[in-house]
């Protein structure tokens, strides 16, 4: 059985790959667009209160997880 599986291996061709743009070419493209300058200064203004909010939340979650468990 093993005399019918020698010889060559039969020849296999491929295709050429398409070039393809680097990353770096695209991100690039994608810096250029940017939010409208009120809509940045908008998201900067009320990150902080959002995270001071998030974070009086957790605060009294815990606090009141705390008290019914000691």
């Amino acid at each position: 059985m093993l005399s019918k599986l020698k010889g060559t291996a039969p020849e296999v061709r491929q295709k050429p790959i398409a070039n393809v743009p680097d990353k770096k070419d695209n991100d690039d493209a994608d810096n250029t667009k940017k939010l409208p300058e009120w809509v940045d200064w908008s998201i900067r203004i009320l990150i902080v209160p959002g995270m001071v909010g998030i974070a009086i939340l957790v605060a009294i979650a815990v606090r009141t997880f705390w008290e019914e468990w000691h």
